[in-house]
């Protein structure tokens, strides 16, 4: 044999040999990501079972109208809490029916022809429904074979020509599993020819691929304890339970549960997909933080804040984070400090006219029956507010009424204060009615309605702390109607009244009928 067909037989083998091991790269990846897929439909299936229980549990309150669990449990719910309810349960549909088409997702079927009849085949379609068709190749074994007979022929002299070789069978399309082979080393962390094992650096690996274990570099770049471990364990050639294992073991991973890790990781791979340029509307984080912003948009409206994009984001951010979208407690925690007067746009088109800041949502319905409580007790809304300390640029009228949406503060217990501010200083009578609830405006009615009469006023006009109608109510005894209209005669403004004209009309004529003049 020459020198130029020995080179020629070396050639060919090694093409096999690295053919050959490509296919097992391929068929490993194969496996890997079948296993991979059996533990998250394991996981889902665990999953769907608990938030199945919830959403059965919104359906039969949704159906009855009334509470199933916790504090409302048999009560009757709000509209408002029906809405809530609603949404939620629209929200848990939308997962169960994600997990369950994770469930029904199949495995790819690993396709590989007999390997003593070698031929040219195409690639099926990989993915969850897909079969993997690899074109057959020699083995291995049967390279080391031909390479043994080879040398024996060579060393007894036989000159025979080394039979042409079969063709190197590739799969059809545009795959190259020498590409292939690249990619599969990169990602799982394969050492470059050359490279000493252990020398591996944190920044190179994470340059070669965006996610490592199918965990994003972010984690491996803010969590330095997880970075070491994915050093360790490409240089060690490790499996991905192995890397598991060790990384379950870090303060990270045991800091946070299970559902806070997974939305860690999304947001992550989110962001560092966005970096790339990449089309992240699909992606498990843009899908649930958009189901969240929407919900708070509806939760801001109906609470009366104003939020722009940025602090809508800002908040939706914290609910994801924290996994609080179920919490009503502490998504309106978060919105509130955002409640204030907004200027409001009134009119068609250009034509509108800006009209002065005012208050929208529950904000507005508190506001409104402060001032009502107050009115009603002869009081200004500034007399019955909490003296709360304000920081600059601060107003105490908006921080009330977001203490009132989160609850810190009780509208019920602010109007019982505005009425004991308003008796003191009154008769003990006034004081006791006070006391159970009602209002001066409804003590004082009746006499107020005479008083209007008398002095032929506007009741509304007439101010709850007037002397006069404060008279009618001593601290010895409550004056009766009869007495009250006579001492309504000596007020000052009953002079200018048409009785009080006609009175005196009255008198004159009679007057002058005593003297002899007919009238």
């Amino acid at each position: 044999m020459s020198v130029q067909e020995d080179i020629e037989r070396a050639q060919t083998q090694g093409t096999q040999v690295q053919t050959a091991a490509a296919n097992q790269k391929i068929l490993d990846a194969i496996r890997k990501r079948n296993a991979d897929l059996e533990e998250r439909q394991k996981q889902a299936k665990k999953d769907i079972k608990s938030k199945k229980e919830f959403y059965d549990i919104y359906i039969r309150e949704l159906a009855t109208g009334k509470g199933i669990l916790g504090k409302n449990k048999g009560k009757k719910l709000s509209s408002t809490q029906l809405q809530q309810i609603r949404e939620t349960a629209e929200n848990l549909n939308k997962e169960i029916a994600s997990l369950n088409k994770l469930i029904a997702q199949k495995p790819e079927v690993i396709k590989l022809p007999s390997a003593t009849k070698p031929k040219t085949t195409s690639a099926k379609p990989a993915g969850p429904t897909g079969t993997v068709t690899l074109g057959a190749t020699k083995t291995a074994e049967e390279t080391a074979k031909k390479e043994a007979d080879a040398e024996k022929k060579k060393a007894s002299g036989d000159k025979t020509k080394t039979p042409p070789q079969a063709p190197i069978t590739t799969v059809d399309g545009s795959f190259d599993p020498g590409s292939f082979r690249m990619g599969e080393e990169a990602s799982m962390g394969a050492t470059p020819p050359g490279t000493p094992k252990g020398k591996s650096d944190l920044d190179t690996l994470l340059a070669k691929t965006e996610f490592w274990y199918d965990l994003p570099d972010y984690l491996f770049r803010t969590v330095p304890k997880l970075g070491e471990i994915l050093v360790k364990a490409v240089d060690e050639g490790w499996n991905e339970e192995k890397f598991l294992s060790a990384a379950k073991l870090t303060t990270w991973w045991q800091q946070n549960s299970a559902p806070i890790r997974t939305r860690i990781i999304s947001r992550a791979k989110f962001d560092e997909l966005r970096k790339a340029g990449e089309d992240t509307s699909k992606t498990e984080y843009a899908l649930d933080t958009a189901t969240i912003k929407r919900s708070v948009q509806s939760r801001a409206r109906s609470l009366g804040a104003n939020l722009d994009e940025n602090a809508i984001n800002q908040v939706v951010s914290r609910i994801y984070d924290g996994f609080l979208e179920n919490d009503t407690v502490a998504i309106d925690s978060f919105i509130a400090p955002y409640i204030g007067k907004a200027t409001s746009i009134v009119g068609n088109g250009l034509g509108g006219t800006l009209q002065p800041k005012g208050y929208s949502g529950q904000a507005l319905q508190n506001y409104q029956a402060l001032q009502a409580v107050a009115k009603a007790n002869g009081l200004s809304i500034r007399d019955i507010l909490p003296k709360f300390s304000v920081l600059p640029g601060q107003n105490l009228d908006d921080l009330v009424l977001q203490k009132l949406a989160t609850g810190e503060l009780d509208i019920n217990r602010l109007a019982q204060d505005a009425r004991n501010i308003a008796a003191q200083g009154t008769p003990d009578y006034v004081k006791g009615l006070l006391q159970q609830g009602y209002d001066l405006e409804q003590i004082y009615a009746p006499y107020k309605n005479v008083m209007a009469q008398i002095l032929e006023i506007n009741p509304d006009e007439i101010d709850l702390n007037d002397a006069t109608l404060r008279s009618a109510i001593g601290q010895d005894k409550e004056m009766n109607i009869y007495d009250f209209k006579r001492a309504l005669r000596k007020d000052n403004r009953w002079q200018y009244t048409e009785n009080a004209r006609e009175e005196v009309a009255s008198s004159v004529l009679g007057v002058l009928r005593d003297f002899g003049f007919q009238g």
